[in-house]
This record gives structure tokens, sequence and C-alpha cells, in this order.
């Protein structure tokens, strides 16, 4: 968020607008919301089962951003 110069205070905030900056523009690719990625933590039971999928989700999450992150710091 720093690096679009967007000033970030709540929790809430940066995930809203991690969404408005970064998915909905589309300079980075996911199959959902970041707020629907983000609280889906709240929103199951904890299990074996969906902790191994959020796991896995947060991979390939980090894997998207840190290709985003790489290309901008290229081109720069």
């Amino acid at each position: 968020m720093l690096s679009e110069n967007v000033s970030t205070n709540t929790q809430a905030g940066i995930i809203a607008q991690f969404d408005e900056f970064f998915v909905e523009t589309g300079k980075v690719e996911l199959s959902t919301s970041f707020k629907e990625f983000a609280y889906q933590l709240n929103e199951n039971e904890p299990s074996e089962a969906f902790a191994n999928k959020y796991l896995n989700d947060a991979h390939l999450f980090l894997k998207r951003v840190d290709a985003y992150r790489t290309k901008e710091v290229q081109d720069v």
C-alpha cells in the first residue's frame, strides 16, 4: 500500500484499500476479493482441512503479490 502512496490506518481499511488499488484494477489477480480471502478465518470452523486450504491460498497470494512487486521494482 505504501508503494501506491495510500495511507493505511486500520486492518479493515487496509483490506478494503487492497481490493480497490490492487484486485479491482487487475494488478493482483485473485480468485475472490481480498476481503473474502482475509475474512474466511471468521467464517469457517477450525479444522485441519480448512487450515491446509488457507495455508495453500496464502502461499498463492504471496506468490502473486511478490511477482507484482518484483515487476514494479524492476520497471522503475
